[in-house]
């Protein structure tokens, strides 16, 4: 009996050696992307992953993972020791941290929906969330969200880079704070980060991408 031949199985391409793969998104029309990731925290953070309060930020000031511990002992020592990693985090010392950034921190209220109040993630961007830069605190949690102009949700934090919310990424997580961030010193837009080159605007030109003025 005649069967049809099967598709060969496709073979991904290998990494170098020592190579951590990048959960990222491909850039899209209309949003500038980051210029840094979570790996490059892992980097300075001595090949570790850094706990999330430091990394989050980190990321949202432009400060190194370092500079970002460093500004959270000046904003409460007793909660900082020094000497000790900084393992939990809290979040009025993010928010003072982010304020002496320069950063606008503007609350969120957060419908409670949930029996133990708050909402979860993925409940809270369905209902459209203005487009941005937000720090909020999951459940056991802190990120970066990113609301891109569809409504597109991006998570960034000391794991992923510009992950889509969903069940897997957080989505199921109740939260409990949140703020909109403005004038962030390291996020697109913000004072600390520099202008592309020549090059990378032809880049990202003939990849199809168009930067938002």
């Amino acid at each position: 009996m005649w069967r049809a031949p099967q598709p060969r199985p496709r073979r991904l391409p290998r990494l170098p050696s020592g190579t951590i793969p990048e959960r990222t998104m491909p850039l899209d029309a209309g949003f500038s992307p980051v210029f840094r990731t979570h790996l490059e925290l892992w980097r300075e953070n001595g090949g570790r992953i850094p706990w999330c309060g430091p990394a989050a930020l980190a990321l949202a000031t432009g400060l190194s993972h370092a500079e970002a511990c460093a500004l959270l002992r000046q904003v409460s020592p007793a909660h900082y020791p020094a000497g000790t990693e900084i393992v939990t985090s809290w979040w009025r010392d993010l928010v003072e941290a982010l304020h002496r950034t320069g950063t606008a921190c503007e609350p969120l209220d957060i419908p409670a929906d949930t029996a133990w109040g708050g909402t979860s993630l993925a409940r809270l961007v369905r209902r459209g969330l203005e487009p941005g830069w937000y720090l909020l605190r999951v459940t056991d949690h802190f990120l970066l969200l990113h609301v891109r102009l569809g409504g597109l949700a991006l998570v960034h934090d000391n794991r992923h880079t510009a992950v889509p919310v969903s069940p897997l990424a957080f989505g199921r997580r109740r939260v409990t704070h949140a703020v909109r961030l403005h004038g962030a010193p390291g996020l697109p837009g913000g004072p600390n980060v520099r202008p592309r080159t020549h090059g990378e605007r032809a880049s990202l030109r003939s990849s199809g991408v168009t930067e938002a003025m």
